[in-house]
């Protein structure tokens, strides 16, 4: 029997570029070249519809591509720097710096042109006819609001998904679980990994990388 279908969602302003760039990145290296991606638009349009198309299937996401999914029932879902909860202010803080880590980050790892290009795309996502869906999910607390701990416990307890991972990177500024937020995902089963050397943008920037890194610390999604 074929392991289920996968699935990729995206996050808050992530570029239709964005997506397909990290999905084909994703078909080469667990080589499978059919890997759906979805925009944040497209995903809260399947949440508002009720018509996700993922239940029996894993599920990849990306930032607040978390958040639509979370209502589903997949067989698993691996989470890239899911959302966990702030302030306004400081969800408004945090991404302003975001964008100085991911300068300072690019000129490290000499990818200054992926950063320039990732921001943008950014850019014209943000003034796109959909950007509405982005705006809307931030100024009404959304986001800031969201717990990718909590909802991955709901998920475990619906009996329907068997397994959710949180990935974060270790330089991750923008979203990174404390100690009490660790302790939380254990007792509740939502696991935790911890990538070396990766910022919150780490994947959209060198997509083939995070997903070797994270292949060395799971085996979901072989």
């Amino acid at each position: 029997m074929s392991s289920p279908e996968i699935h990729l969602g995206l996050g808050f302003s992530n570029h239709p570029r964005q997506v397909k760039r990290v999905g084909e990145a994703f078909g080469y290296v667990l080589r499978n070249p059919d890997i759906p991606g979805h925009s944040l638009p497209d995903l809260m349009a399947m949440r508002e519809n009720g018509a996700f198309p993922f239940d029996g299937r894993r599920v990849v996401s990306f930032s607040a591509g978390m958040i639509p999914i979370s209502e589903a029932h997949p067989l698993s879902l691996t989470a890239f720097a899911a959302p966990l909860p702030k302030t306004l202010l400081e969800y408004s803080i945090d991404t302003i710096r975001k964008y100085f880590v991911n300068h300072l980050y690019g000129r490290r790892h000499s990818l200054e042109s992926e950063v320039a290009c990732f921001n943008r795309q950014i850019f014209q996502t943000l003034i796109l006819p959909g950007a509405v869906a982005h705006w809307k999910m931030i100024f009404n607390g959304t986001i800031p609001r969201f717990d990718a701990i909590d909802a991955g416990a709901r998920m475990l307890g619906s009996g329907k998904t068997e397994t959710v991972e949180l990935v974060y990177g270790e330089a991750d500024t923008y979203f990174q679980p404390s100690d009490r937020q660790l302790a939380q995902a254990e007792t509740s089963g939502v696991q935790i990994i911890s990538l070396p050397g990766f910022v919150h943008d780490s994947l959209l920037f060198e997509p083939e990388k995070v997903l070797s890194s994270y292949l060395e610390r799971s085996d979901l999604l072989r």
